[in-house]
C-alpha cells in the first residue's frame, strides 16, 4: 500500500504527513491496515502536541490489526517524536536507514503502546534530547514504552542507560527487547 494525499475520509485517505502537520489535541490518526514503504522520515514536530486529558492518537484502525512503516530506502530515522502526548499504538517500524534509529523520543509524555521495532540501522528506540542546543529543561521525560517488542536492530554498541537517578521518566511494562541494540535513552548525568 502507498501513502496518497486525500481528504482524510477512509475512501480517500490524507497522507501521514499532513495528517500529522494539521493533527489537534484529542485527535486520532487512524492508519488502515497495510504494509507502507515510506518516503521519508516521519518528523512529529515541536508544537504539535496532544494534552494530558487529550492525547493525539497515531493507532492502526483496527485494534486487532497492524501497520508496518517501512523506511527502507529512506536516508534519516522512521519515525522522530518531537511532539508532547502522543500516544502510538499497533505500528511496526522497520528498515531506518543505516546509523539511524526506528524510532527517536524527543518529547515528553509519550506512550509507545505494542510498537514493534525491527532490522532499523540503528537503535530501535531512543529517548534523548533532538540536539545539543535543547535547553535541559526540554528534553524528553515521562515517557512510556509498553507492550513493545525491540528486535534485531542494528546498534552493535548499544548499551541499556536508565540515567541519573531515574530522571529519563520512563516506564518500561511487558515489552521484550533483544540483544542488539534493545533500547537507548541517555540522559543528563
Amino acid at each position: 500500500a502507498q501513502i496518497n494525499s486525500g481528504k482524510g475520509t477512509k475512501d480517500n485517505p490524507i497522507d501521514i504527513y499532513n495528517a500529522v502537520a494539521y493533527a489537534r489535541p484529542g485527535q486520532k490518526i487512524l492508519l488502515l491496515d497495510g504494509d507502507y514503504k515510506v518516503a521519508n522520515n516521519l518528523l512529529i514536530p515541536f508544537g504539535i502536541d496532544g494534552t494530558d486529558e487529550k492525547p493525539i492518537y497515531l493507532m492502526s484502525e483496527s485494534s486487532d490489526s497492524r501497520v508496518v512503516l517501512d523506511f527502507e530506502g529512506t536516508t534519516g530515522e522512521g519515525i522522530t517524536l518531537c511532539g508532547n502526548y502522543w500516544y502510538i499504538q499497533n505500528v511496526d517500524v522497520t528498515n531506518s536507514a543505516n546509523g539511524k534509529d526506528g524510532i527517536h523520543v524527543c518529547g515528553s509524555h509519550n506512550v509507545l503502546d505494542t510498537v514493534n521495532t525491527y532490522k532499523n540501522g540503528n537503535t530501535g528506540i531512543q529517548i534523548s534530547r533532538y540536539s545539543s542546543a535543547q535547553d535541559k529543561a526540554d528534553w524528553p521525560a515521562y515517557n512510556t514504552i509498553k507492550n513493545c517488542n525491540i528486535t534485531l536492530n542494528n546498534n552493535s554498541n548499544a548499551t541499556w542507560t536508565v540515567g541519573h537517578n531515574g530522571s529519563c521518566g520512563i516506564v518500561m511494562m511487558n515489552s521484550t527487547y533483544a540483544t542488539k541494540s534493545a533500547l537507548t535513552v541517555t540522559a543528563a548525568t
